[in-house]
């Protein structure tokens, strides 16, 4: 980080962001991209993602992922560097979706652990919408195991083709309806400013990323 930025950016926390937006709209959707699960505590992040649906009206899409930089892991969590981060995502999205409907939930995996949860309210949407996010075969598998959605980042529509194609391999191996998971890609865009357009000239760019459903 000190090597990129002479100053530190403000990277905001996305799900109080998204409370703050919630209370000025009333029909925009709200989908994080992503939340990175390894740094989660389980049953606090359903809390926390059962009440922000609650105060939007069912607006929010919860994507999650394994996160690019295991360092930032490691710096939160020294003591687990043995620890695989992808099976606290597969354990993760499995312990988040016994949170969001059972009445007293209890899960007891190798990297996710809890006893007796009572998580209340419950979100607004039914199922609450989890997309995994990510271009890994990994992240397709899950999208077809566990998720309603795949969230790939900035691939190409032939690698968007092959990609839906093993999450509907996955989905049917495990019994689930492959045609029933939303595909949501994401797209870098850079966009010039006027002079660019009238000119030619190279000018000031700045990106963003949006998500088509």
């Amino acid at each position: 980080m000190q090597k990129e930025f002479s100053d530190p950016p403000n990277f905001f926390e996305p799900l109080i962001t998204f409370s703050y937006c919630a209370a000025r709209t009333t029909t925009l959707r709200f989908a994080t991209g992503i939340i990175v699960l390894p740094m989660r505590n389980m049953p606090v992040l359903a809390k926390q993602v059962a009440t922000l649906d609650q105060l939007s009206g069912g607006r929010v899409i919860l994507g999650v992922g394994t996160g690019a930089y295991r360092e930032e892991y490691e710096a939160l969590f020294p003591d687990a560097r043995d620890v695989r981060r992808g099976t606290i995502v597969d354990e993760g999205m499995q312990a988040l979706r016994l949170l969001f409907t059972e009445r007293r939930a209890t899960f007891r995996g190798r990297a996710v652990h809890f006893e007796e949860v009572e998580c209340f309210p419950k979100p607004v949407q039914n199922p609450m919408p989890i997309y995994a996010g990510g271009n890994h075969s990994e992240v397709r598998r899950r999208a077809g195991q566990y998720a309603q959605g795949w969230m790939p980042a900035v691939l190409s529509p032939e690698e968007i083709e092959r990609g839906v194609a093993d999450v509907h391999r996955a989905a049917a191996a495990a019994g689930r309806d492959g045609s029933a998971i939303d595909i949501a890609p994401q797209f870098a865009v850079s966009i010039g400013g006027p002079t660019t357009r009238r000119s030619g000239a190279s000018g000031p760019r700045s990106s963003s990323s949006i998500s088509s459903r």
